[in-house]
């Protein structure tokens, strides 16, 4: 029956059921059978082993109810299942399985797991969960291997999230969304499928897109259609601790990001946006230093680069970072490299769009915990913090007073944090 089924999947749907890694999540677009393809996972799962029993988990009943359970009788021939009311559960009696329906909304909903020996979870509709403790609780209560379910490759564990793109601050994009095909949690790789509504890879027309670009705000259609994170209007950094003016004697070690701005190519003149990101001995990270210049010729913007770098101790600087660009770009990176500079940038020009949301939503999180403070130095790239909001078309708005300083501080922030795809 599987193999059949496979042939009849879309290829997004297909390298769900065959992903083989401890965590496995699918976002993108509605209508593109995320849920179908989970569900099939999971009876997947169970028949390849026996006596399971896994919790499906949403926000609310009603989704569990009119997603899940809909899509379930419609998936799974009646024949091999039956469901019990008290208890919330589906019971497959032949392959000595369970799914146990858990929603959040219910105060109760982990009492009968705890001192269960739970195999396993799938979360539907992740990106309407609202406290990040229920993943938390959901991983605390699959135990039932022991030390034997951390190793990543122990077939008898499942863990499968489904979920449409939401706001990029929300915890599961945070803890889930890294890089295509190669996430984290904690050491635990997660297997990212990302689907897109299209005529060919959902149950919807041409017509019928059409029609929702037309219709649906602009952040809205991004979401729900191309399957892509962004956000409704708003402010993005609205929660960030100030801390005082550092000196070099507190600093161990430092990074500066560096954006040229707008550049006049030929005669290599433009603005300068540096910014300084500095491990310290107290163990906190801290943006300690702005810098914006406006630039005549390479002598002069290698010399301003220079001077920063001296200030805060030539020793302790461990690289320049910046964007991936071509022209200008390009030329200020071989000059610094020949002035003896370590110079990080995205590995290519798709790392380059990549890095744009991941590097927004990585300071959001990184303010948010307080992981990285703002020297009162930092006073201009304060004032952009406090203007740097979601456009009308769900991205990062640049129309603010020096979007270069973020922009610098992004690329810094990230190569500090080791993203993957730098060169």
């Amino acid at each position: 029956m599987m193999t059949d089924t496979l042939a009849m999947l879309w290829p997004q749907q297909r390298e769900l059921l065959r992903a083989n890694s401890r965590y496995i999540l699918i976002d993108g677009g509605v209508g593109t059978g995320k849920t179908s393809a989970c569900i099939l996972r999971l009876f997947k799962h169970c028949l390849d082993h026996p006596g399971q029993i896994i919790i499906v988990a949403a926000q609310t009943y009603q989704q569990l109810k009119d997603v899940f359970f809909q899509e379930w009788k419609r998936q799974i021939p009646s024949k091999v299942w039956r469901y019990s009311v008290q208890g919330n559960v589906i019971h497959m009696p032949t392959l000595d399985a369970e799914l146990w329906l858990r929603y959040a909304d219910h105060p109760r909903a982990f009492e009968r797991i705890r001192g269960s020996t739970i195999s396993g979870w799938y979360i539907t509709q992740a990106e309407t969960l609202r406290d990040a403790n229920y993943l938390d609780r959901l991983n605390q209560s699959t135990r039932l291997f022991g030390k034997e379910a951390a190793d990543t490759h122990d077939p008898r564990y499942i863990r499968l999230v489904d979920m449409n793109p939401g706001n990029p601050s929300h915890f599961m994009h945070q803890r889930f969304i890294w890089a295509d095909s190669e996430s984290y949690i904690g050491d635990d790789r997660v297997h990212h499928i990302r689907t897109v509504t299209t005529p060919e890879t959902s149950v919807y027309s041409q017509d019928r897109i059409d029609e929702w670009k037309r219709t649906l705000p602009s952040a809205e259609f991004q979401r729900m259609i191309l399957g892509e994170w962004c956000a409704s209007e708003g402010l993005i950094f609205d929660n960030w601790t100030e801390g005082p003016e550092y000196t070099t004697a507190d600093v161990r070690s430092f990074w500066i990001g560096m954006d040229p701005g707008t550049s006049q190519v030929k005669r290599n003149e433009g603005n300068l946006a540096l910014v300084v990101i500095a491990d310290l001995f107290n163990g906190d990270y801290a943006i300690v230093d702005e810098k914006l210049i406006k630039y005549s010729g390479l002598q002069s913007f290698v010399s301003d680069v220079h001077k920063l770098v001296t200030l805060w101790g030539q020793e302790k600087c461990q690289g320049i970072v910046k964007d991936w660009a071509g022209g200008s770009g390009t030329v200020f990176e071989g000059v610094l490299r020949d002035k003896g500079y370590n110079v990080w940038k995205p590995a290519s020009a798709e790392m380059k769009y990549k890095e744009i949301m991941y590097g927004v939503v990585r300071l959001y999180e990184a303010f948010n915990c307080g992981t990285l403070l703002v020297s009162k130095r930092c006073a201009k790239l304060r004032r952009d913090l406090g203007s740097y909001v979601y456009g009308s078309d769900g991205k990062p708005d640049k129309k603010v007073y020096d979007s270069d300083l973020i922009d610098a501080l992004r690329y810094v922030w990230m190569r500090v944090n080791m993203f993957s795809g730098w060169k």
